[in-house]
C-alpha cells in the first residue's frame, strides 16, 4: 500500500496493489498483478479498503510507513485483525539496483511479470493498469515516483522480504534440530 494521507483531490492518492508470487524452479519467481485499487480516502476508508483487499485475496499486507503514516499501521495492528500489517519503510532502498524500483524493469524485461489485459494489449488494460504502465514508462529516478509504481514496488519487495524472513526461520530451525541430535 502506497499511502496518500489527505483525501483532497490535489493530493496523491492511496494505492493498494495485490500481486501473486508464482514459484519457479530453484529460488526463481514470476509475478502477476491481481488487482489495483486507488483513491483519495480518509484514514478509516484506507483501513477498510486494506481489510477488504486482504479478505478478497488472503494476502499479506505491506504498508508504507514513513513518518506519520506509521500511525495507520499501529492503529490497524491494535484493532484485533487476524493478520499483521507489515511496515514498509521507503528511502534509499528505492534506488537499490537489486531490489529497488528499477529492479522491476529488469524483471519485466526477463518476462517475469504478467500484466492483466483483456486482449493482450495496453488498450485492453483496466484504467489503473494503464496508469501503472505510463508511470513505469516515464519513471526517472530523480523525479517523484508515481503512486501506482510505488505500490507495485512495495508489494514486490514486501513479498521478497517476507520470503527471506520465512526462509531464514526454516533454515534456523533445521540448524537447531541438527545441533540437538
Amino acid at each position: 500500500v502506497d499511502l496518500g494521507v489527505k483525501p483532497k483531490s490535489k493530493n496523491d492518492p492511496s494505492v493498494i496493489t495485490t500481486i501473486l508470487e508464482v514459484p519457479k524452479s530453484g529460488n526463481q519467481y514470476d509475478y502477476q498483478i491481481l488487482n489495483i485499487v486507488k483513491g483519495r480516502w480518509n484514514a478509516q476508508e484506507i483501513m477498510d479498503k486494506i481489510k477488504e483487499q486482504q479478505r478478497l485475496f488472503m494476502s499479506e499486507v505491506w504498508v508504507e510507513s514513513n513518518g506519520a503514516q506509521d500511525f495507520l499501521i499501529q492503529l490497524m495492528n491494535m484493532s484485533g485483525l487476524s493478520y499483521k500489517i507489515n511496515a514498509f519503510r521507503t528511502g534509499m532502498n528505492k534506488y537499490d539496483p537489486m531490489f529497488g524500483v528499477e529492479a522491476l524493469a529488469a524483471e519485466m524485461a526477463l518476462n517475469k511479470w504478467y500484466i492483466p489485459s483483456w486482449d493482450g494489449t495496453r488498450e485492453g488494460c483496466e484504467e489503473e493498469v494503464d496508469e501503472l504502465i505510463e508511470e513505469m514508462l516515464s519513471y526517472q529516478p530523480n523525479n517523484h515516483t508515481g503512486d501506482l509504481l510505488m505500490s507495485l514496488w512495495i508489494a514486490r519487495d514486501g513479498s521478497r522480504q517476507s520470503r527471506e524472513k520465512n526462509n531464514s526461520k526454516v533454515q534456523f530451525g533445521r540448524l537447531r534440530l541438527g545441533r540437538n541430535r
